[in-house]
């Protein structure tokens, strides 16, 4: 193979990666855009609950760990109340989920950031080596 077109495939490679690269920022942008759509729902159910989400997320760990103590709810306070908690319940999860779904694609992102960059910097230097060998 010539270093001619050794140089070519390098060079395409080079702009492969900053496709990549552009494909990721965007990617990036629309995690950013999720977060702000989740950031919204949050305040809407903090708004019409009463309590933070943090709260809530909480009250949704206890809720998962030991299902059996809310059923003393249903005794209590009845069965109106109790399925009001199991919808507060459900609604919660949405939002857990949504939050781990976004967090899973952002650590991707990054991942693939990472070998992007470090692609890169091979291809910078085999750049440098066959500048030096002409």
């Amino acid at each position: 193979m010539s270093i001619e077109k050794f140089m070519k495939e390098l060079f395409d490679m080079e702009e492969s990666l900053w496709q990549r690269r552009m494909k990721v920022l965007y990617q990036y942008k629309r995690v950013q855009e999720m977060r702000q759509k989740i950031q919204e729902i949050e305040k809407v159910f903090e708004e019409e609950v009463g309590i933070d989400i943090q709260t809530a997320l909480y009250f949704l760990e206890e809720y998962e760990s030991n299902p059996q103590s809310f059923e003393r709810i249903k005794e209590t306070l009845g069965e109106e109340v109790f399925q009001a908690v199991e919808s507060l319940a459900d609604r919660i999860k949405q939002i857990r989920d949504m939050r781990k779904e976004v967090d899973d694609v952002e650590k991707e992102i990054f991942e693939i950031d990472a070998e992007i960059d470090d692609t890169f910097e091979k291809l910078q230097e085999y750049k440098r080596k066959i500048q030096e060998m002409l």
